[in-house]
């Protein structure tokens, strides 16, 4: 565009040296402007936002209002640049000199230039100064250039670029509290219907950041709410989402570290895929565990994590833990290393990047790196995703590790174990790792007071979980479909149900395991409630049983109806009574009314379920549980 600009008839008399002068001090005034107007932008994309519904057609008009923000935003400048170059040319070919050689060598110096200003950047200036510095830098060198430029063309012409010069220093002088509160804040997940002009300023006031840094792929800042430094208060954000802390998430983070070793009590060798607080990486060290692996590839969130340090136990100073400063797959496809768990806890899948820790791909690389009998914990999410979501990552999870189970550990995470071989569980098996004084002194803070209570947050074991999510597409590093379909999900936000219906506390209590479905029963409902007041559910039907609160009319519940339960008066369909066969133990007669209400209707994913069910616990029996 500044090209275009610039060949217009209309310009083509035009002093280039002037002209080259002005555009760098344009430039450079316009990156001043933005950094210093930065609240000003926000505003502006928040007022735009109110007018866009959260559905297919508004995220349309979302992706063009970016690409409209953006092209303000970085087009002017980028503009102003990219007219530099043509003028040049023009300069020279008024020199009377040999211009081929000239230009050549003036696009080798543009291409050298674009590559080392890129290098620089990325490697040194965001790393040593932070982004809102870096963009000073760039402002200030193109203040420079202008001003070296019109040096010999006089002193008037020279007040310009010193003047820009002196604005860009003020960059690094003034303003980089608006900045930080800014990029910290995660505007983009604030969806408001009338702009309130008080919400920045109140977040200024009541939020202290005590630790904020760019990287070349992250900003990465640590808050606590007015300013208090204390077990409710502190959270980690990275460009601006909030991805650990010391609150709810606090729940998730212990129990995707313990879940995987308390079933393997034994576990010499753990490796972490993502540090965030630290506190998962933390909690794995109350296991006699020989080895902790830990790769994180933002070095900001390995600084970060030191603020963590009474809530992640110092794991960073342990001298069973290893930093790999690297991305994961690397780690894992170079490290010779064998893990007995392997723990997954990236960002979300709507993050740039992110899809190729969730392909298949990527699970192979980890089952390559397992012991046998090894088992990996991946973290997921219901909030901000859909169902088709939902069920991408559990089939594409289960395509490798054909041995799964789906924990709910709090209102809208889930963690899913899995392996190439079943396992050993229960309470029975938890009760080693309980025996532990620093487990059991986690499981008191989640109020998990017993194994059993800690058995209550399971929503699908090893007999139902391989078969929640069905045939369908894979999350494959040369199909990324979560890439494509998570941020249109996010956009949306109506989140995922659909575990709800594979839930054996509620509505799957028949095709549970029945040792399960013995020890959750004999759990008093006062105990369960525990459980859940602090830390929720994702299972909004198991809360209303539990609490009385609705959506809970006619939904069985583990905790308050004890088996065998019939099913509904008004469902006499085979598949209801295909799940009584099961629970009796008739499993021909169970797959034969599961096989007639596939016929009846092939697209059942319910009768689809139970058969997948029937037929994995036929063979597990023909071959005696291998």
């Amino acid at each position: 565009m500044g090209s275009a600009w610039i060949a217009s008839p209309r310009r083509r008399k035009s002093s280039s040296e002037r002209l080259i002068v002005f555009l760098l001090c344009a430039a450079a005034v316009w990156v001043t402007v933005l950094v210093f107007n930065i609240e000003r932008w926000v505003d502006f994309y928040r007022i735009a936002r109110t007018g866009l519904g959260r559905t297919e057609i508004g995220y349309g008009y979302q992706i063009l209002l970016n690409t409209g923000i953006a092209i303000v935003i970085l087009g002017i400048p980028a503009a102003c640049i990219g007219a530099v170059l043509p003028l040049m040319i023009r300069a020279m070919s008024a020199e009377g000199v040999p211009l081929g050689a000239r230009v050549g060598a003036l696009l080798t110096w543009n291409t050298l230039g674009a590559v080392a200003g890129t290098l620089l950047t990325g490697f040194v200036l965001m790393p040593m100064l932070g982004l809102r510095n870096a963009f000073g830098a760039l402002a200030l060198i193109l203040g420079l250039v202008a001003f070296i430029i019109a040096r010999p063309m006089g002193r008037r012409l020279m007040i310009a670029p010193l003047t820009v010069a002196a604005l860009s220093v003020s960059l690094f002088i003034f303003g980089s509290e608006d900045w930080q509160n800014v990029m910290s804040s995660g505007v983009f997940r604030i969806w408001e219907t009338k702009f309130d002009s008080r919400l920045m300023p109140l977040r200024k006031k009541h939020i202290k950041i005590l630790f904020y840094k760019d990287a070349p792929d992250a900003t990465v800042s640590v808050e606590a709410v007015d300013g208090i430094v204390g077990p409710e208060s502190i959270g980690l954000r990275i460009n601006g989402k909030p991805d650990a802390g010391t609150d709810v998430d606090v729940g998730n983070q212990l129990l995707l570290a313990h879940l995987p070793l308390l079933v393997k009590p034994g576990a010499k060798d753990v490796f972490v895929l993502g540090l965030g607080s630290g506190i998962t990486a933390g909690a794995t060290l109350a296991y006699p565990i020989q080895r902790l692996d830990i790769a994180e590839n933002c070095e900001p969130v390995i600084s970060a994590a030191g603020i963590f340090g009474d809530w992640n136990h110092h794991v960073l100073d342990n001298p069973r833990t290893h930093i790999w400063r690297e991305d994961a797959r690397t780690v894992l496809k170079l490290h010779p290393q064998l893990y007995d768990v392997l723990i997954t806890e990236p960002s979300n899948p709507w993050t740039v990047g992110v899809g190729s820790v969730f392909s298949r791909e990527f699970y192979e690389i980890a089952a390559s790196r397992l012991k046998p009998g090894g088992i990996v914990a991946q973290w997921f999410h219901v909030y901000e995703v859909n169902d088709d979501i939902e069920r991408l990552v559990l089939r594409t999870f289960n395509s490798v590790f054909p041995y799964i189970e789906v924990w709910d550990t709090g209102v809208g995470d889930i963690v899913i174990l899995g392996s190439q071989k079943p396992w050993q569980t229960g309470p029975e098996v938890f009760r080693q790792g309980f025996a532990i004084d620093r487990v059991r002194t986690d499981m008191w803070m989640l109020d998990i007071q017993s194994p059993e209570a800690l058995l209550a947050r399971q929503l699908a074991s090893q007999q139902t979980g391989f078969a929640i999510a069905g045939d369908g597409p894979i999350q494959s590093d040369l199909f990324p479909i979560l890439e494509y379909a998570a941020p249109r999900a996010f956009y949306i936000g109506a989140g995922s149900q659909m575990l709800w219906r594979f839930d054996e506390r509620t509505g799957q209590q028949l095709l549970a395991p029945a040792w399960k479905t013995t020890a959750l029963g004999s759990l008093p409902s006062v105990n369960a409630q525990v459980v859940f007041s602090d830390f929720s559910t994702i299972n909004g039907e198991l809360f209303g049983c539990l609490f009385g609160t609705a959506p809970n009319a006619g939904v069985p519940c583990v905790f308050k109806t004890p088996l065998p339960v019939p099913p509904p008066a008004a469902d006499k369909s085979a598949v209801a009574y295909a799940e009584k066969e099961f629970n009796a133990g008739n499993l021909e007669n169970a797959g034969q009314l599961a096989a007639f209400a596939l016929k009846q209707n092939p697209n059942d994913s319910q009768a689809g379920y139970v058969s997948r069910v029937i037929e994995r616990e036929k063979k597990m029996r023909q071959t005696g549980g291998e």
